[in-house]
């Protein structure tokens, strides 16, 4: 049973990063493209304010750690908080 819920929480937090990142290189946006592709606004107000899917984004990683956190036991916790706080610095300084 936890096993489903650490896919779902690692998918959460892999779909959250591809959602909300910008990839330096090519300055593209999935998230954007996927907004633009629903006919969503991408910002709150044109080109500026809440955008939305970076906002996206973080909601999903934040769920995903959350979902993460429940699933293990107290002492590995602060362990796992440590690795996805590093890979995403990590993700972030390579894209």
């Amino acid at each position: 049973m936890y096993i489903k819920r650490r896919i779902i929480a690692i998918t959460l937090m892999i779909s959250g990063v591809f959602l909300g990142g910008t990839w330096k290189g090519a300055k593209y946006s999935l998230g954007d493209k996927l907004f633009l592709v629903l006919g969503l606004p991408v910002w709150s107000e044109g080109t500026t304010g809440w955008h939305y899917s970076g906002l996206l984004g973080s909601i999903f990683v934040l769920l995903g750690i959350v979902l993460m956190n429940a699933t293990i036991d107290k002492k590995k916790r602060g362990y796992v908080g440590v690795v996805v706080i590093a890979i995403l610095i990590i993700v972030n300084s390579i894209f």
